[in-house]
């Protein structure tokens, strides 16, 4: 992802950058085993709902929206996100997730959202969860709060980085109830290692 913008950085509205790129059909593919077909390139949120990045100053949800649409017009059809992304609107109900699913729900076609959850322990501190988050039933209860932001089950859901806190065989253990528990149809891990890679294959093996 990239840093957060400084106070140099161009003031080009997102929905203008978007449709810069959107002219041509997107060209899709299957994501892992899933069955899933997704467009190769996607479109990632981390700026939506976060006031860090100009949410409220230089942009709006309804700017937000018009980069969503220009996206999906332009062939794009896979959308990343994050419990955390925006996570301080979470109580107005304008994080990343919510806004993913706001225009998901009255989008012209379908697409896929993916979303991650964060390992580290108190990070239910921040998006207001109840206990630190140890063990893989914290890991699922943090994804139900997910589904009900994007106001459906996820289509993708990824362990967002390793943590010490964690074993790889419990963040495989969340993925697979989740996978069980219908609230979302892939999992998958993000910010791995080679090796972390090759550990979680053979725990799921």
């Amino acid at each position: 992802h990239s840093p957060t913008p400084s106070s140099s950085s161009p003031k080009t509205p997102p929905s203008c950058r978007v449709r810069a790129s959107a002219g041509a059909e997107a060209s899709t593919r299957t994501l892992g085993a899933s069955g899933l077909t997704v467009s190769t390139v996607g479109l990632g949120t981390i700026g939506w709902g976060d006031e860090s990045y100009g949410f409220n100053s230089r942009y709006r949800a309804v700017d937000l929206r018009e980069t969503f649409e220009a996206a999906v017009e332009g062939g794009i059809t896979f959308f990343d996100t994050a419990e955390v992304y925006g996570y301080k609107q979470h109580e107005y109900q304008s994080s990343s997730e919510h806004l993913l699913g706001d225009f998901a729900g009255e989008a012209s076609e379908p697409v896929i959202i993916g979303s991650k959850v964060f390992t580290i322990p108190w990070t239910n501190l921040i998006v207001k969860g109840t206990s630190p988050r140890l063990g893989s039933e914290a890991l699922v209860d943090a994804l139900k709060k997910s589904v009900e932001r994007v106001g459906r089950p996820v289509d993708l859901w990824s362990i967002h980085f390793p943590f010490p806190t964690f074993k790889n065989s419990v963040l495989m253990d969340a993925l697979k109830e989740a996978s069980d528990l219908g609230l979302t149809t892939a999992v998958g891990v993000s910010n791995f290692s080679k090796d972390q890679m090759i550990e979680a294959s053979e725990i799921c093996s």
